[in-house]
């Protein structure tokens, strides 16, 4: 891409900059949209390219060798091709492995959405709200309840994990070969 160290150091910039106090900001443009405690709204703030996860990706693009490219486009390729017949089967172990780092990530949190979706609850939410308001602060309460809930919410890892185990095992692996 022509201009990929543009936008490379647009995301270094970005990433650099404190985020602290945008919370207002994003909150009051949600309302004006209209779309503030959607799940639309999650999206919107959640559909971005600027986190660690870009510089992963990224890197993995880059180390892909152009020979296949170019001997794609000799063939008579056109660049939809390239992307998802060779580039994306080199690069799958890695998107795979930056989409269960981001399933877990969005699964556990439940500050955004407190914040951005009141009336829906997440799950890490509401285990917290049991152990600390509904027993009044008392975290020794109903402990087999208490583990039954976090076992249940862990489900949903556990499965994305054994979906994925061998994509996941394979790039780890590959990250530590050296040539």
């Amino acid at each position: 891409f022509r201009f990929s160290k543009i936008v490379y150091a647009f995301v270094i910039i970005t990433m650099s900059l404190p985020i602290v106090g945008s919370m207002p900001s994003e909150i009051r443009m949600l309302k004006q949209l209209n779309i503030f405690g959607t799940f639309g709204s999650m999206y919107v703030l959640r559909f971005n390219f600027l986190s660690v996860y870009y510089l992963i990706l990224f890197a993995q693009f880059e180390v892909i060798p152009m020979t296949y490219t170019e001997a794609a486009k000799i063939d008579g390729a056109d660049n939809a091709t390239v992307m998802f017949r060779i580039i994306v089967p080199q690069a799958l172990n890695t998107i795979v492995t930056v989409f269960v780092l981001s399933f877990i990530t969005y699964w556990n949190d439940f500050q955004i959405p407190l914040l951005y979706l009141p009336d829906y609850p997440t799950a890490a939410y509401c285990i917290y709200y049991f152990v600390n308001v509904s027993q009044g602060g008392n975290v020794t309460g109903d402990v087999p309840v208490q583990l039954a809930g976090t076992i249940i919410m862990t489900l949903p890892i556990i499965i994305v994990y054994a979906v994925f185990n061998k994509k996941l095992r394979v790039s780890v692996a590959m990250g530590g070969i050296k040539g």
